[in-house]
């Protein structure tokens, strides 16, 4: 997992050595290392020695960064190689979460008439088989969000356009 610049070793050295360093990287992210060792160089308030454990900590953030870009670059096509996959599994929740939403309401109705006399009994079913029917509606919300788009996500999208 990535952690952000701000929370690095050579954010957190510079802060205490070179305040004034950290505003050329301003509020990005994932500032580049080069911005970063040019405003060191660039630097009066550091001491060369400062300077070169600021190098020192950039060339750990330098790996780090390359490790997560290494580790996440080959990831779309780990995802390309899911795809008969994911339409097996999409396949699946179209087409049988719905009946199996209306077994599950069978099934309540049922325990209504046959658990009339014990009311936890019916409880605990009637509790599980809403817990059941959420989850499976969930599933199709999730998948249609996920190959439709959600309005949100329309909405955030006009909302870069303006």
């Amino acid at each position: 997992m990535k952690k952000p610049f701000k929370d690095s070793k050579v954010a957190k050295f510079l802060t205490n050595v070179a305040p004034t360093v950290l505003d050329v990287v301003g509020s990005t992210v994932f500032p580049p290392a080069t911005q970063i060792a040019n405003a060191i160089r660039n630097s009066d308030e550091m001491t060369e020695e400062q300077k070169e454990d600021a190098f020192k900590h950039l060339e750990k953030y330098e790996m780090e960064l390359d490790y997560n870009y290494k580790n996440t670059s080959n990831a779309r096509k780990y995802n390309e190689n899911l795809g008969a996959l994911a339409d097996k599994i999409a396949f699946i929740i179209m087409y049988f979460n719905l009946p199996a939403i209306v077994i599950l309401i069978g099934l309540e109705i049922w325990s209504m008439d046959y658990f009339k006399e014990q009311i936890e009994v019916h409880t605990i079913i009637a509790t599980i088989v809403g817990i059941a029917i959420k989850s499976l509606f969930d599933e199709r919300a999730i998948l249609m969000n996920y190959l439709y788009g959600s309005s949100a996500e329309k909405d955030k999208t006009q909302n870069i356009k303006e």
